[in-house]
């Protein structure tokens, strides 16, 4: 397996966990593992994107790290903003896939994004 592949298979497990921290939101309960799971896996994802080049995939693994501040709780606001980002996420990583140039619609979910509360 190329360097490319691994990365492409990395960012996929990570979106897997995010998608489950999404989940367990809105199925009313998000556990301290999987919330730390996913927060790394939010801090990771824009590095692997990054390697691979693709710069519009990274803008939106980047939107996903403030959503898993410490100081700020991680409710059913931050599950649905981090829910669009994946979407968001795929249709990059899909766009790229095809060769076309990526979509830009995230862009509007991030500008009405709720403010993070300042750090303690």
């Amino acid at each position: 397996m190329g360097w490319q592949t691994h990365c492409q298979t990395k960012i996929m497990g990570h979106v897997a966990v995010l998608e489950q921290a999404v989940m367990a939101v809105l199925e009313g309960y998000l556990s301290g593992p999987l919330y730390h799971r996913a927060a790394r896996s939010a801090q990771r994802l824009p590095a692997l994107t990054e390697m691979l080049g693709w710069r519009e995939e990274t803008r939106v693994a980047q939107a996903m790290v403030p959503l898993f501040h410490p100081a700020a709780a991680f409710g059913l606001v931050q599950a649905l903003h981090l829910s669009e980002l994946l979407a968001a996420l795929y249709r990059a990583m899909a766009s790229t896939a095809a060769g076309q140039p990526p979509p830009r619609e995230w862009d509007a979910a991030e500008r009405n994004a709720p403010a993070l509360p300042p750090a303690a």
